[in-house]
């Protein structure tokens, strides 16, 4: 399977599998290119090093919006939120309802 191409503008050659230490429930899908982008996923506890692991961040990393104005519309809601209201989203995130991004987009109404 290709790689998609980073936010940086480059392609990565490879996407590294990077433990999260929650107790091998996330791990990070992070690109040989730049190292100023992640991105988060379920690892359905395997091990981070197992080719179903590396499949799942490939997939994760893939699958990742890549609209520049909707991720610019996220970014100026998430300004929006107050702690309460960011703490439940991340909450909800870390307690495995759903990625970040979809759980936001979601919240506004954009999924």
């Amino acid at each position: 399977m290709t790689i998609k191409p980073c936010p940086c503008g480059k392609t990565p050659a490879e996407i590294a599998v990077y433990d999260l230490n929650q107790g091998g429930k996330w791990a990070a899908a992070v690109p040989d290119c730049c190292g100023e982008w992640m991105i988060e996923f379920r690892t359905n506890y395997l091990n981070a090093e197992s080719d179903e692991c590396k499949q799942l961040a490939l997939d994760a990393w893939n699958d990742a919006p890549r609209n520049p104005a909707l991720k610019a519309e996220m970014y100026d809601y998430i300004r929006t939120l107050n702690p309460r209201q960011f703490t439940d989203l991340w909450t909800r995130n870390v307690s495995g309802e759903g990625a970040f991004d979809e759980l936001l987009l979601k919240m506004m109404g954009k999924k």
